[in-house]
């Protein structure tokens, strides 16, 4: 039996999706960072359909994957997606364990979402940084002491 490129195309892209949910399922970072363009786009509610994010729920917003820290509503408000600072409650942002899955820095709002040791971040110098230290909550421009840079 033959194939089309199309019913091949499909098998591969239901293998990515598997791919990238295992990744979210296991916790691996890294890996829901490389799948990032395959997971669900974070997505506003309306009043007259609202959406139900549950805890654990992981979706991208500007390219950045997200998890759910607590279960919530969207019903269309204004300045709360996840990488909005009014909604970092709600969400998490991924952090690389890995330098070559380093994302821009976000500034850490709790607990869930502090810098620990071994994870890697691009400041705004652009430059690839590791922090040396659990719970790190400031960058290295405050907190140099706690981050080192990746030596190119």
């Amino acid at each position: 039996m033959l194939y089309s490129t199309t019913e091949k195309a499909r098998a591969i892209g239901r293998l990515l999706a598997r791919y990238a949910q295992e990744c979210v399922n296991s916790a691996d970072a890294d890996g829901v960072i490389e799948s990032a363009p395959l997971l669900k786009p974070w997505q506003p509610g309306t009043i007259e359909k609202p959406i139900t994010y549950e805890t654990g729920d992981v979706r991208t917003d500007e390219a950045q994957p997200w998890k759910c820290s607590q279960t919530h509503t969207h019903s269309g408000e204004t300045g709360w997606n996840p990488a909005a600072t009014t909604a970092r409650s709600l969400w998490a942002p991924y952090h690389a364990k890995r330098v070559d899955y380093a994302l821009p820095y976000v500034q850490p709002t709790h607990a869930e979402d502090t810098y620990n040791t071994g994870e890697w971040m691009i400041w705004t110098d652009g430059l690839r940084y590791r922090a040396n230290r659990d719970a790190v909550t400031y960058g290295p421009d405050i907190l140099p002491d706690a981050w080192e840079v990746h030596a190119s």
